[in-house]
Parts: structure tokens; sequence; C-alpha cells
């Protein structure tokens, strides 16, 4: 029963990041700002990431999901932010903003990461404010 709860919810997130209607589209920035391609991430944090999403996501979720043609049809229109505040307040499925900002903003550095974007020197520091002036933008 839990189980197909939780493949319903995955396909309506899916259909959503796909059509673009679960939240407002936001333009990507002016040319010479951030993307996601900036390197925007440290290694470390992404590896921090990669093992809160082994323990917290990797229950309900295969690292496929989020990586990808599929993954990116849905959201390289879309901001750093918006995925940072979705998974923030959404998950994990059964304790919805149980982890800590920096928790969030090191899985969404990870996700950054499985799609080909580069690391850099700065860790992506939490906070939607922020994260929303950078657009994922199209991997390298």
């Amino acid at each position: 029963m839990r189980r197909s709860r939780l493949l319903i919810l995955y396909v309506v997130a899916v259909v959503f990041a796909a059509c673009g209607t679960q939240a407002p589209q936001i333009a990507p920035g002016p040319s010479n700002g951030p993307t996601a391609a900036a390197g925007l991430f440290t290694e470390a944090q992404s590896t921090r990431g990669d093992a809160l999403f082994a323990s917290r996501c990797g229950s309900c979720h295969a690292t496929r999901e989020f990586s990808g043609r599929i993954f990116m049809i849905g959201w390289e229109t879309r901001s750093v932010g918006e995925f940072y505040e979705f998974i923030r307040t959404a998950m994990p499925y059964d304790q919805p903003g149980s982890l800590s900002d920096q928790e969030y903003a090191d899985v969404t550095a990870y996700v950054v990461s499985l799609n080909g974007f580069p690391a850099g020197s700065q860790e992506l520091a939490p906070g939607a404010d922020t994260l929303n002036e950078i657009p994922f933008g199209s991997a390298p």
C-alpha cells in the first residue's frame, strides 16, 4: 500500500515537473549570471549529499530519477532554488522538513552533480532566495 502511494506521488511529481505546472517558471537570469554549470558547489558537499541521499532518500528513490534527459526536461528552465525548496518541504516523504537546511543544500548539490555539472570552490549555500537566482540551465 505504501509503495503504491509512493509510486503515485512520484508519477504526479514527474508529470508536474515535466509540464512545468507545479510552480511558476523562473526565467534564467542575465547571460552573465550564475547557472548550475558555474561550479556552485564543492566536491566535498556533493559527497556529503551522496551519503545523505543513500541514507535518507535511497529507500524510496534511485539516483537515476534525478539525472539525465527526463529529469532535465522538467528542471532545466527552473531554478536550483525551486528544486531545493521542493525537497525541503516535501521530502523525505515520511518526514518532510526533517533534514537541516544545510543537508538539503548538500542533497541539492549532489543532484546537480549527478547531471554533469562541475564542482567549484564554494559550497552551495542553503536558502531558496539565493538559489532562486540560479537556473539549472543545460548540462555541460
